[in-house]
C-alpha cells in the first residue's frame, strides 16, 4: 500500500519565471557527470594505518599542497594511531567538511575526482560501522549535496550544487546551484556530526527527470521531519497535470512550501503563463484548504525517510469525486462517517475539501471532537484518499438542525490541479 504524506506547513503553487542562473566566478568550470567515477560503494575498503591513500587522495583532490587539510590529515594521523577509528573520527569528519567547503571552488583542482579521498577517510573512522544502500561520493562531489551536518542547531537548507562556486563568501544557492536547485531544508538533527549527500540519478542532471538519491552517515541519523524539494511548478500552465516527488517508490509526498525555493524556481518555457493569465487563475481556482497562493507551490514535501526520490507526473483527465457512504439524517452533536472516492487519477494522492450547505444555500458549521468532552467547530474538513482505494472517510458531527448537502472538492496532491467535485444528497439535522 502507497503511504501518503501530508506536509505540515501550507502548500500552493507557482509559475513564475525562473531564476536559477550562476554567477561569474574564478572557481574551476562544473564538473562533468563524466569526468566523475560513477561506483557506487559496495564495501568500504580496508583502512590505510600509514594514511599514505588518504595523502594520495588529498594530493589528486586539492589544488594547493598547503591546503588546510594536510594539518587535518596529520591530526587525524596522530588521533588514529592513539586510539584507533574511534579516536579518529573526530578528525575524519574535519576533513570531510574541509572537501565539502572546496569542491567545485579552486581550491580543488580542476576536473579531480575526490571520491578515493572520502572512502578512504572514511574507511578510517567510525562511520564506515554502518554501509548504506548507495553510496558514491564522486557523484555527490561533482553534481549534488555533500554536507557535514549536526555541529549545533541549525535551519541551514542543504543545496544540490553542480557548478562552480565561491568559498570564500556564504553559501548561495545562486552560485554553482543545480538547475532546478534542489535539497533539503527543516531543522537539522545534533545529535553529533553526520555527513549528508545525494546526487542526480541517470546520465542527465535534471532531477525532474531522473530522480535524485539521498542519504547520511551514519544511516543511524533521524531525518524525519526534514523536507525534500525541488525548486520547480509542481503544475503545468493548463492545470491538468501534477508533478508530486515519490521516495522508495512507495511513499508519495504532498507539495511542500519551501522556503529556499524563494526566488529559485525553474519553470520550462513549455510550461510559463502569462503574468495575467497567472492573476487570473489565481483568481478563478478554488484553493483547497491546505493551499494558500501560487507562489509557493514546489515539488517535494515530508518523507518518513531517504533513499530514492523520483517525480512522479499525474494528469487530471477523467478525475472525479463521488461520494460512496453518503451523510444520513441524524441528530445534532452525534457523529457519523461518510466516505468520498476518486476515480481516474491513477492512484494520486487526492486532497479532498468537506464543506457543508444549508438548503437555503449558506454555509453552516461541521463540529469535530476536542478530545475534551467538548466539540470544535470547522468550517470544513480535509483529508487525503488512499493511494489504493481512491477513498478518503470523515468522522464529524453537525451543530445545528436543518436541511443540508456536503460538497467534496479535490486537488491532486495538495496542488491547483483539481478533481470533479461532488454533491451529497440531501439529509436532515434534528435536534435531540
Amino acid at each position: 500500500m502507497r503511504r501518503l504524506t501530508v506536509a505540515t506547513v501550507s502548500v500552493a503553487a507557482s509559475l513564475a519565471l525562473a531564476a536559477c542562473a550562476e554567477r561569474d566566478t574564478t572557481s574551476p568550470r562544473q564538473i562533468t557527470a563524466n569526468e566523475a567515477s560513477r561506483s557506487i560503494v559496495t564495501a568500504w575498503p580496508a583502512c590505510d594505518p600509514t594514511f599514505v591513500a588518504i595523502k594520495n587522495g588529498a594530493g589528486d583532490f586539492f589544488s594547493s599542497k598547503k591546503d588546510a587539510a594536510y594539518d587535518l590529515i596529520a591530526a587525524m594521523t596522530k588521533d588514529y594511531k592513539a586510539g584507533g577509528q574511534s579516536q579518529a573520527t573526530s578528525k575524519g569528519l574535519d576533513i570531510l567538511a574541509r572537501v565539502a567547503a572546496a569542491r567545485l571552488t579552486s581550491a580543488q583542482k580542476s576536473g579531480s575526482d575526490g571520491g578515493p579521498l572520502v572512502n578512504n577517510v572514511i574507511a578510517c573512522t567510525d562511520l564506515r560501522n554502518t554501509l548504506p544502500n548507495n553510496f558514491d561520493p564522486s557523484a555527490a562531489l561533482a553534481r549534488g549535496i555533500f554536507e557535514i551536518r549536526g555541529a549545533g542547531a541549525s535551519t541551514d537548507p542543504a543545496f544540490a550544487y553542480n557548478g562552480a562556486r565561491d568559498e570564500t563568501v556564504p553559501i548561495d544557492a545562486y552560485q554553482g546551484g543545480a538547475a532546478p536547485l534542489w535539497g533539503i531544508e527543516g531543522t537539522w538533527p545534533t545529535t553529533g556530526r553526520y555527513l549528508v549527500y545525494g546526487w542526480p540519478l541517470g546520465a542527465g542532471s535534471d532531477v525532474r527527470d531522473d530522480g535524485f538519491e539521498l542519504g547520511r552517515l551514519p544511516t543511524s541519523v533521524d531525518v524525519n521531519g526534514l523536507a525534500v524539494a525541488i525548486c520547480a511548478s509542481a503544475v503545468n500552465s493548463g492545470l491538468t497535470d501534477a508533478s508530486l516527488l515519490e521516495h522508495n517508490g512507495t511513499e508519495i509526498l504532498l507539495t511542500h512550501n519551501a522556503s529556499f525555493c524563494s526566488g529559485h524556481l525553474f519553470v520550462s518555457n513549455a510550461t510559463r503563463m502569462s503574468p495575467t493569465m497567472q492573476r487570473l487563475v489565481q483568481l478563478i481556482t478554488p484553493k483547497v484548504a491546505i493551499a494558500q497562493s501560487r507562489e509557493d507551490e514546489f515539488i517535494g514535501g515530508l518523507p518518513s525517510g531517504w533513499s530514492p526520490f523520483k517525480v512522479h507526473h499525474y494528469a487530471n483527465t477523467t478525475s472525479a469525486l463521488s461520494f460512496t457512504v453518503q451523510p444520513q439524517n441524524t441528530n445534532v452533536y452525534t457523529l457519523q462517517t461518510i466516505t468520498v472516492h476518486t476515480a481516474g487519477t491513477s492512484n494520486a494522492p487526492v486532497v479532498v475539501t468537506l464543506t457543508i450547505f444549508g438548503n437555503n444555500g449558506d454555509p453552516t458549521t461541521i463540529v469535530v471532537p476536542d478530545g475534551h468532552d467538548g466539540w470544535t467547530p470547522k468550517p470544513f474538513l480535509s483529508g487525503v484518499t488512499d493511494g489504493v482505494t481512491g477513498d478518503v472517510s470523515f468522522t464529524y458531527a453537525y451543530s445545528k438542525a436543518g436541511g443540508y448537502t456536503l460538497q467534496a472538492a479535490g486537488s491532486i496532491g495538495g496542488t491547483f490541479v483539481s478533481t470533479q467535485s461532488a454533491l451529497s444528497n440531501l439529509f436532515q439535522i434534528k435536534n435531540k
